[in-house]
């Protein structure tokens, strides 16, 4: 229940919606956080940091995935189930990718 606020109608939200800007074709809308989750050695890192240079030269990703230049922020989790966690954060702003490692000891 909201006190004091009216929720808006969708249809005005819609009214106000900007088109969404890719920064990778189809996959990455600029502002937007694109999370990968996966086994650890899965390659979910690599794939991350490939996509992160390819967008921060412009460069098509994976040899068909059309880039726009910007500046990628990778934060890196690897969480362990003994509530151990570790962070690792590079770049800035346009997009954010997110890398899960999910370890059980």
């Amino acid at each position: 229940m909201l006190v004091g606020k009216v929720p808006t109608p969708v249809d005005e939200l819609l009214k106000n919606k900007k088109p969404t800007e890719w920064i990778v074709d189809s996959f990455g809308a600029k502002g937007a956080a694109v999370l990968l989750a996966g086994d650890k050695g899965s390659v979910k890192s690599a794939f991350c940091y490939r996509l992160a240079e390819s967008v921060s030269k412009g460069d098509v990703f994976l040899e068909q995935l059309e880039t726009v230049q910007s500046k990628v922020e990778v934060v890196s989790v690897s969480w362990k189930i003994n509530n151990q966690i570790q962070v690792d954060v590079c770049g800035n702003l346009a997009l954010s990718l997110y890398v899960f490692d999910i370890v059980v000891d």
